[in-house]
């Protein structure tokens, strides 16, 4: 079974990767409550980055989108930002500014820095390529593990569950697709061992 995940790959900035998860974060649903009513910035590095700023704004009047590497806003986007409250500053974010053991500023390419105690951005997210590899087990559109609808994947006797197989997948749903893989998993094992015994008792049988 696999349930190996996805891997995060966090922005190409000195200081991301001591910083994911703690105020360099990815989903504002899941962190934007701890850092409200604070300095926020977003990491534009797609066109998702314009809507996480404004869903970002939800939760601090003071956010920032950095139009980073890899996004260019089109008119109907920065008047969303502008209705919405977002400043927009343009620039490569270089490195992230801490003080204290907390996030002050990102600092651009320019030497411009940016305060915020928190940046959000979405990173890229990617299943192991080892397992492209397996034959028979193949990736979907978006690089996750194609399976049927109980989890088997193409490869025989391989199955996988998870993030694996949905980047989308949140834990309880998840949880419950594992137990519903499990059981079929399970029940294709009894009825392995079960031919297996009625052979071996009809040879035995058969020899008496």
């Amino acid at each position: 079974m696999l349930a190996t995940g996805l891997s995060d790959t966090v922005p190409d900035i000195a200081g991301a990767g001591e910083r994911w998860g703690r105020d360099l974060l990815h989903c504002p649903y899941c962190h934007g409550w701890e850092v409200k009513d604070q300095a926020l910035a977003v990491l534009g590095t797609g066109q998702p980055s314009v809507q996480q700023s404004i869903l970002v704004r939800s939760f601090s009047a003071e956010v920032t989108l950095i139009v980073h590497d890899g996004l260019e806003l089109s008119g109907d986007d920065a008047r969303s930002l502008q209705a919405m409250g977002v400043d927009v500053v343009n620039g490569t974010a270089q490195r992230l500014l801490i003080r204290d053991d907390v996030l002050d500023a990102v600092v651009l390419a320019d030497g411009r820095a940016v305060p915020c105690r928190a940046l959000f951005c979405e990173p890229a997210a990617t299943v192991d390529p080892l397992l492209a590899k397996i034959p028979g087990c193949t990736l979907d559109a978006d690089g996750c593990v194609k399976t049927d609808e109980i989890g088997r994947t193409g490869a025989d006797r391989i199955w996988a569950v998870g993030n694996v197989t949905d980047p989308s997948g949140q834990v309880v749903p998840v949880a419950g697709d594992a137990y519903r893989l499990a059981v079929a998993l399970n029940a294709q094992l009894v009825e392995e061992d079960t031919v297996e015994a009625v052979s071996a008792w009809g040879q035995a049988a058969a020899s008496l």
